[in-house]
């Protein structure tokens, strides 16, 4: 019987200490995930949209000149190009493959937003807490729908990473608000400051996400006025 009660608090322990590192552990399984996938399609020409906004880049230069003023495209926005554009420059000084830079870099952006921020922005905005494993089988399903839209620059997800990570922002300013009204905080005006350039970002690569935003604005005043009203 104390065999089993050991057991037990040996379980226990081990849980509490995958919870304490559990956004480490997250990130780096994902990553793991992402450039094993990446190893196994080695596909060295892009597709569709993505290669359109990658083809984009050069139109930032005009006569050997870089400048924003040069970008001529109508249909697209210069957004998502003109983050590519370091990519684009770092394989021409490493002669590294610019595929295998983009999908690394990626790679790294993403497995930190999906095991982090998205489960810190749900927690924060929903009031709950997420553990170890609902966080992995959400990493997980994630991959499994969407890996391959990690090998090619198309503007959904940049777009979605920069609304969510936006929404983030702006509802921690309104909770440094809420909590302290009279203070004037500089963190609060650096995270509106960071959460509007995030969201017009997220409206300039992809408009159609503007919709997303007022909906999740909305939301989350509702969550506010609801939660308040429980006081």
């Amino acid at each position: 019987m104390n065999l089993f009660l050991k057991i037990d608090k040996l379980g226990k322990n081990i849980n509490n200490k995958i919870d304490k590192y559990k956004e480490l552990i997250l990130v780096l399984m994902l990553f793991l995930f992402f450039i094993i996938y990446i190893m196994l399609n080695r596909s060295v020409e892009f597709y569709g949209d993505g290669a359109g906004y990658y083809k984009r880049i050069d139109y930032f230069i005009n006569d050997g000149k870089f400048a924003l003023v040069n970008y001529r495209g109508v249909i697209r926005g210069y957004a998502w190009p003109l983050l590519l554009t370091p990519i684009k420059l770092l394989s021409e000084i490493t002669n590294i493959s610019h595929f295998l830079i983009f999908r690394i870099a990626l790679a790294i952006f993403s497995s930190g937003f999906f095991a982090i921020l998205i489960p810190r922005f749900v927690e924060k905005a929903f009031q709950i807490k997420i553990n170890f494993l609902q966080r992995l089988f959400f990493c997980i399903m994630v991959f499994y729908f969407w890996a391959p839209m990690f090998l090619h620059p198309l503007a959904d997800l940049p777009a979605f990473m920069f609304n969510i990570a936006g929404l983030y922002l702006l509802y921690s300013a309104y909770i440094e608000l809420r909590n302290d009204k009279k203070q004037k905080s500089i963190k609060r005006y650096i995270l509106i400051f960071f959460a509007g350039m995030f969201i017009a970002l997220t409206s300039v690569i992809r408009p159609v996400y503007q919709l997303g935003i007022y909906m999740s604005v909305i939301l989350i005043m509702v969550l506010s006025i609801k939660k308040k009203d429980k006081k």
